[in-house]
């Protein structure tokens, strides 16, 4: 590959990295961004360049000083994720810019063999992920409503069985005749003392 075509597949990946939804960044061994996809424009961080030798912390929130920021302490995990050669993830609503992130690292590829060193770089990316998050959220209070209407159903059901089996057994002891119908007229209860008198000896629906 010529020096030309290098340079051509070069601002076709710049393109296509600068095309992805999510925030993407090269950070160094020092946790300073390298170089930021245009996200950053796009969720109106400031400009791109400007990115460039910030913490990530700084990159989404200009003008914060809180040390114990979620991000901050991220920030050290993921230098740390790069010095042991391991990724690092962080999953968190964002109380700034009022969005839930999924913050992802990863170790840049190394050629076959290759050593780590001070030039090492992490690739981190940054997913918007508040729509999914509500979407979830909408979901398990629904499904949370439905467990409660189904359990709701299943108590009251059980009580009005329970009713129905006082007021048989009540009227199993009555000395009185006591049938019940259908709208068609046909028998589905008849007391103890009615089936005495027919010679029936089960308390269950009579066949129509």
């Amino acid at each position: 590959m010529n020096l030309q075509t290098s340079e051509r597949v070069k601002q076709q990946l710049q393109i296509a990295i600068d095309s992805m939804p999510q925030l993407i960044c090269l950070v160094a061994g020092d946790g300073r961004v390298i170089r930021a996809n245009r996200t950053v424009d796009r969720w109106k961080l400031g400009a791109v360049e400007a990115a460039r030798g910030l913490y990530l912390h700084d990159v989404l929130h200009v003008g914060c000083s809180d040390p114990a920021f979620y991000l901050r302490l991220f920030g050290q995990r993921a230098k740390a994720a790069l010095i042991e050669d391991r990724g690092a993830e962080c999953d968190a609503w964002d109380p700034i810019l009022k969005r839930h992130f999924v913050i992802r690292t990863s170790m840049a590829a190394r050629a076959p063999k290759q050593e780590a060193s001070s030039e090492d770089f992490l690739i981190v990316t940054v997913d918007d992920v508040t729509e999914l998050r509500g979407i979830e959220d909408e979901s398990r209070q629904a499904a949370q409503i439905l467990s409660q209407r189904v359990e709701h159903e299943v108590e009251k059901r059980a009580h009005v069985e329970q009713v129905q089996s006082r007021l048989l057994t009540i009227l199993d002891n009555t000395p009185n005749i006591v049938a019940m119908a259908d709208h068609s007229g046909a028998l589905f209860y008849l007391s103890r003392a009615g089936r005495a008198l027919l010679e029936l000896e089960a308390r269950t629906i009579l066949p129509a």
